[in-house]
């Protein structure tokens, strides 16, 4: 693909036939600039915004008042006048609750509305614990984060037509400075509102957050993503099969001067791959989580298609470390990665499971050769 400029890159993501777009890209490729292209470009006959759109700029929509004059007892998060102020009346504190709960935030929240107007908008949001309703509360900067993004994510869910016909969310690392567990909870209410949401919606998301980047797209190959569809297609002796029609599309956006450059499956993927397989084997064993090993059976599949082969357990049994102290590795590399582990608030692994991902990484590098 020839080189484009952010404008034509946001047009390449209006024309794309998939709903949902996830790109990868390094960080200062330009995603938040191109998510602001992409806002100008679906602007409606009017100039009105067609969408809901997540990035570095969403926070400025929000804005501490903290009341010095009075010891800090009217503390509260004002939310700045703007063109999603038409849909704040369709949201209500229960749905955003309902987005918060997954993170297990310790604080709660009421809004405040303009003149008491549901329909001017929100003016005020307080914060406060539980258990003692009456006393507003700073929450800290990770918390207002959280808060932030499940607020944006409930005005697109909750949008009762006022976006038109050209609805889209894009989305621009969401993740920030997550913790790996908050990091899978916001990987794996994305997919469920793209399955919610993609037949009616485009939802797009960048990100250059490696681990959040493999969680997600991991999540949307899972069979029971919903993400999946199947076309009959003939081979060349005319006999049927089913083949994958994904709803979505991953590509990796680069960047040369002021170039952008889409990539595929290829150069794009390969590239992601050999970084992840980096810092798998610069873990140290103390540091090893559940989510590594999503991203160890993301690396162990690549290999295994390049292989010709569908089924990880080729690499695995190429590399000679199929099994490890009796121990069927497939098996378990299949147990550790499945999203039940991080339903704990503090997912741990055993000694013996952080010994058996860095031997087999080691062995990955050493047998295919790999330059980390």
């Amino acid at each position: 693909m020839k080189g484009m400029t952010l404008e034509e890159v946001a047009i390449w993501l209006r024309d794309n036939t998939k709903q949902i777009v996830v790109l990868y890209a390094f960080n200062a490729t330009g995603k938040t600039r191109l998510s602001v292209a992409f806002k100008e470009l679906m602007r409606d006959n009017k100039k009105h915004q067609t969408g809901i759109y997540y990035n570095a700029f969403s926070e400025d929509l929000f804005a501490w008042d903290n009341d010095m004059k009075h010891s800090e007892k009217e503390m509260r998060l004002r939310v700045v006048n703007s063109s999603l102020n038409r849909l704040h009346r369709d949201i209500d504190e229960g749905k955003i609750r309902a987005l918060l709960e997954p993170y297990h935030v310790n604080f709660d929240f009421r809004f405040q509305w303009i003149n008491n107007d549901q329909n001017s908008g929100i003016e005020f949001i307080r914060f406060f614990k539980a258990e003692d309703p009456e006393k507003n509360i700073k929450i800290s900067r990770g918390e207002e984060r959280l808060f932030v993004w499940t607020f944006i994510m409930a005005l697109f869910m909750e949008d009762n037509g006022h976006l038109g016909e050209n609805k889209y969310f894009f989305i621009d690392d969401p993740v920030g400075s997550l913790d790996d567990n908050n990091l899978f909870v916001t990987a794996s209410r994305l997919v469920e509102l793209m399955k919610e949401n993609h037949e009616h919606s485009k939802i797009i998301v960048t990100t250059h957050h490696m681990r959040f980047f493999s969680t997600l797209t991991s999540l949307m190959k899972n069979a029971n993503s919903g993400m999946l569809s199947y076309t009959e297609k003939k081979d060349v002796e005319g006999k049927t099969f089913l083949a994958k029609d994904p709803k979505y599309d991953i590509k990796f956006l680069e960047r040369e001067g002021e170039q952008y450059f889409i990539k595929g499956n290829n150069k794009g993927l390969l590239q992601y791959h050999l970084l992840l397989l980096q810092q798998l084997n610069n873990l140290l064993e103390d540091e090893i989580i559940p989510l590594h090993f999503v991203q160890l059976r993301q690396i162990l599949e690549l290999i295994s298609s390049f292989q010709g082969k569908g089924n990880f357990s080729k690499a695995l049994a190429t590399a000679k470390v199929d099994q490890w102290n009796g121990v069927n590795v497939a098996d378990r590399v299949n147990a550790l990665s499945h999203q039940r582990v991080y339903e704990a608030v503090f997912p741990m692994v055993n000694p013996q499971d952080r010994a058996m991902l860095k031997h087999v990484v080691g062995e990955l590098v050493k047998t295919f050769k790999f330059e980390v």
